[in-house]
């Protein structure tokens, strides 16, 4: 008996007489391995603008973080050095500066060169008052700060080789301005403490507070056995005081 021929071509139709579709065979492992592909590109995506974004806020951080740190470790470094002022006649006098960013103070000690006097100074930007102690004749020169703190750290915290002067009337031996003083009769303790605060007046100990009231010029005739001359070169000028000693 011969096996039954089947036409390919005559496709199988339904009780209309159309034509069956021809069944359509989907490759499930295809499509599952097209949607893990997906997924894990997805994953990536997500994963780069998750790593972009930390990265902006890294960098961010850093532009806010660098100049509070920058700024920390240079009053870190600043806090104690020495420097010195540039005058004519000699080439250096030597000051030794601490600074103590917490309480507005700067400490300044100046170091006797030539005819120059060794004095302990502290700026005071809190009470705008500075206390030049000068242990020699244990007085305290009060003079009144017009600058601000920072302005203050600027200007000492740099090296100073201004040998020639600024602007204003100079001494003929030293290239910084020259500033003429007058000490006033002592000020009791409990009123300087009302003025000027605790730090003048613990730098000041066992001193007596003279402010200082400023000359336009010098004194023309200065009677030195009743008189005393002391001067002081600091950062902005040379302070040159006149101390009555009979008081």
């Amino acid at each position: 008996m011969a096996p039954p021929k089947v036409d390919l071509n005559n496709k199988e139709k339904n009780i209309d007489g159309e034509s069956i579709p021809e069944a359509v065979f989907v490759d499930q492992k295809s499509e599952l391995n097209r949607a893990t592909v997906q997924r894990r590109e997805c994953k990536r995506r997500r994963k780069c603008k998750a790593g972009l974004i930390c990265l902006a806020v890294v960098v961010v951080a850093l532009i806010v973080a660098l100049p509070i740190l920058v700024l920390h470790m240079r009053r870190h470094h600043r806090g104690v050095f020495s420097r010195w002022c540039g005058t004519k006649d000699y080439d250096r006098v030597p000051e030794h500066v601490r600074i103590d960013d917490q309480r507005k103070l700067i400490f300044v000690n100046g170091t006797k060169t030539g005819k120059y006097d060794a004095f302990n100074a502290v700026h005071d930007y809190d009470h705008k008052i500075s206390a030049f102690r000068h242990a020699q004749t244990k007085r305290c020169f009060m003079d009144p700060l017009h600058k601000s703190f920072n302005d203050g750290v600027r200007e000492w915290d740099r090296e100073d080789d201004d040998h020639h002067g600024r602007k204003g009337h100079h001494d003929k031996h030293s290239g910084k301005p020259v500033r003429y003083f007058k000490a006033l009769d002592p000020t009791e303790e409990s009123v300087a403490q009302s003025f000027w605060g605790q730090h003048v007046v613990n730098h000041c100990k066992d001193h007596k507070f003279h402010m200082l009231k400023p000359l336009k010029e010098a004194p023309a005739k200065v009677n030195t056995s009743t008189t005393i001359i002391i001067r002081i070169v600091s950062v902005d000028a040379v302070r040159i005081i006149y101390i009555n000693i009979k008081m």
